[in-house]
């Protein structure tokens, strides 16, 4: 079995609903949008970057909270039983190198997680966007960039960002997810322990271990109250702590917003196609800006247009004006 293979198998064994949601975008050519200012979506464009910015900065650091909460809540009820049974099947020490890897690693997962946040993006939001998202983040003028799926949705080493959709959960749900992590481990029980016990020989390491504590950071970034589910959001995550990428690749820099002085990384919009990562410079993976809600509806247009033209994107029937009227 190559390692490809190997992927697709236990992919939707650690990660069911992050898999089912993958193919069901895959399978539908679902678009994602970023709800922005127009003034910081041209940055994006005009710098050929999207920001990662640290998630304790932003509206979604509670939410990793919530995570959190969900996470630590179900493993010690008699519910995290499952998981924990299904684990120590595989190796009788793999719940304790968890516990300790995770609890070690817990503060780098809060203060050193970095991310932006897409939504996913009907047809029929092409002319208008959603009225929601505007109010949520568009500020008094703003712009939706809609991205295609490809790189989004694309599996590659050659940056460790990875596309997280996000679950909408309680505790109830949170540990249904749970158990149902636990049911697969027990389905694939024969196999990961092959795999254990091979890679236990070659250097001591515990790739049940490994595999759970990644399982569980995912859980915690992307996982939110119901609340917010008309968001439809997923969370594009860089945690360079765990799993640097090369600045030339994912830039670390610094800047001060709203007073703020920060470290950020910027993602950019490139291809790396001798690594199968491809679609991803501005032309190929925008899909089109949406102009929303502002009070200067043609000068924003004027200056949008440029911006684009100048990064060589084609904005015929790319660049919309919503005309959705300003509330004041």
């Amino acid at each position: 079995m190559t390692q490809e293979e190997l992927h697709e198998r236990l992919g939707p064994v650690f990660q069911p609903y992050v898999a089912r949601k993958i193919a069901e975008a895959r399978d539908t050519g679902q678009r994602f949008v970023h709800y922005t200012s127009c003034d910081a979506a041209l940055s994006i464009i005009e710098n050929n970057s999207m920001w990662l910015r640290n998630a304790t900065l932003m509206n979604d650091f509670s939410e990793i909270q919530h995570g959190l909460g969900c996470l630590r809540a179900y493993w010690q009820h008699e519910r995290g039983n499952n998981l924990k049974k299904a684990i120590a099947a595989i190796n009788p020490q793999g719940v304790d190198a968890l516990e300790r890897s995770f609890d070690a690693n817990v503060f780098d997962l809060l203060n050193n997680t970095f991310l932006i946040s897409v939504s996913e993006h009907d047809p029929v939001d092409d002319q208008f966007g959603r009225l929601s998202m505007w109010r949520a983040y568009g500020q008094t003028t703003g712009a939706a960039l809609v991205f295609n799926n490809g790189p989004i949705l694309s599996p590659t080493n050659a940056i460790s960002a990875v596309s997280i959709p996000v679950m909408y959960a309680l505790h109830d749900r949170f540990a249904d997810h749970m158990d149902e992590v636990a049911a697969k481990l027990i389905e694939e029980g024969d196999l990961l322990r092959e795999i254990e016990a091979a890679q236990q020989a070659c250097d001591g390491r515990s790739p049940i271990s490994e595999s759970m504590e990644q399982v569980f950071r995912h859980a915690c970034i992307a996982t939110k109250h119901p609340g917010f589910e008309e968001e439809r959001e997923w969370r594009v995550v860089y945690q360079p702590g765990l799993n640097p990428t090369p600045p030339d690749r994912i830039a670390p820099a610094n800047c001060t917003l709203k007073g703020v002085p920060q470290n950020i990384h910027k993602l950019f919009f490139q291809n790396y196609s001798d690594e199968g990562f491809v679609g991803a410079t501005l032309p190929e993976i925008l899909n089109r800006v949406i102009i929303g809600p502002t009070a200067h509806p043609y000068v924003v247009f004027g200056r949008m247009f440029e911006a684009l033209q100048s990064r060589g994107v084609n904005t015929e029937n790319l660049l919309i004006n919503s005309h959705i009227p300003l509330r004041h």
